[in-house]
C-alpha cells in the first residue's frame, strides 16, 4: 500500500471566477481583454497556491455557440436565460458546430493557452467543460430534463431497455 498523502489537494471549483473578482477584474473585462484574465489567476497562484488550476472557466461560451444565451454578470459565473430546445425531440436536429470563430471561445484558448506555459509543467490544470447532463440541461432547461427522466422512461438513456 502507498504512503498517504503529506496533505489532500486543494483545487476548488470556479476558481477563474473567484480570482477574477479578487483581483478586480470583471467577467466582461476578461473576455475582452484575456490578458487580464491571465493576471488575476497569475497573481491568485502566486498569493493562494492550489494544487490544480481551472484554465478555462467559461464554459458557458460553449454553450451559447450552441443556441442558448446567456447572461454575463460583472462578477461570477454567467447564467442560461434561453434554453434552445423545446422538446427532446429536437436532439436530432443539433448539428456539430465550429467553436473556433466564437469570441468568448477564443480568448478562453488564449487565457488556457498562456496558463498551460506558465504553470503546467508545476501543477494540474483543468478545463471546466459542461458535458453530458450540465450540457443538456442548459440546452433544454433542467426542468424539463428532469421531468423527462423521471417520467417517460422510453426516452431515459439511462434507463434499461
Amino acid at each position: 500500500m502507498a504512503d498517504p498523502p503529506d496533505q489532500v489537494p486543494v483545487a476548488p471549483p470556479f476558481q477563474g471566477y473567484w480570482a477574477l473578482d479578487a483581483f478586480g477584474v470583471s467577467v466582461p473585462e476578461s473576455l475582452a481583454d484575456p490578458k487580464k484574465a491571465i493576471g488575476a489567476i497569475t497573481k491568485a497562484q502566486a498569493e493562494c497556491p492550489f494544487d490544480a488550476i481551472e484554465v478555462v472557466w467559461d464554459w458557458f461560451a460553449f454553450l451559447d455557440v450552441l443556441g442558448c444565451t446567456s447572461e454575463i454578470a460583472s462578477v461570477g459565473s454567467p447564467m442560461v436565460v434561453h434554453n434552445p430546445l423545446k422538446s427532446i425531440d429536437e436532439v436530432t436536429k443539433l448539428v456539430p458546430v465550429d467553436t473556433s470563430a466564437d469570441g468568448r471561445v477564443k480568448a478562453s484558448l488564449v487565457a488556457a493557452e498562456a496558463l498551460l506555459a506558465e504553470f503546467g509543467e508545476e501543477v494540474f490544470c483543468y478545463a471546466s467543460i459542461p458535458l453530458p447532463f450540465t450540457l443538456a440541461g442548459h440546452l433544454s432547461g433542467v426542468p424539463q430534463l428532469i421531468g423527462l427522466l423521471a417520467h417517460v422512461p422510453s426516452k431515459n438513456p439511462c434507463s434499461e431497455a
